[in-house]
């Protein structure tokens, strides 16, 4: 089915979790959107990928040359930072936002503080 969405003509991404699954990291790679990488751990750590950059990294090496998205962990504007120095095009930051939608003025400065680190 994913071949036929892309054939169409549409783009398709793939998560990658943290742990770096080879059947994800294939997926990515016959994929043609952006892949969405975890940003941070849930517990389980792949020892030959350690940290984020070691995730990133190891895409790259895979010939994955499409945009690298991370989330899942992003809560503060550390961690946009840390994604940016990781080697990632971008963040989603959601939760952390979506927690604010009843405090505008507060979700406006967190947006700030966000956009900072880029």
């Amino acid at each position: 089915i994913k071949n036929q969405i892309i054939e169409s003509g549409l783009k398709v991404s793939c998560y990658v979790q943290f742990h770096m699954l080879s059947e994800e990291i294939e997926s990515a790679k016959a994929s043609n959107g952006f892949v969405y990488m975890q940003a941070k751990p849930n517990g389980n750590i792949n020892p030959d990928f350690p940290t984020l950059k070691d995730c990133i990294k190891h895409l790259r090496d895979c010939g994955i040359e499409r945009p690298i998205y991370c989330g899942v962990g992003i809560h503060a504007p550390k961690d946009v930072k840390m994604a940016k120095e990781a080697g990632a095009d971008a963040a989603f930051v959601g939760s952390t936002i979506l927690k604010l939608h009843e405090d505008v003025p507060a979700m406006k400065g967190m947006i700030r503080k966000f956009k900072a680190q880029c």
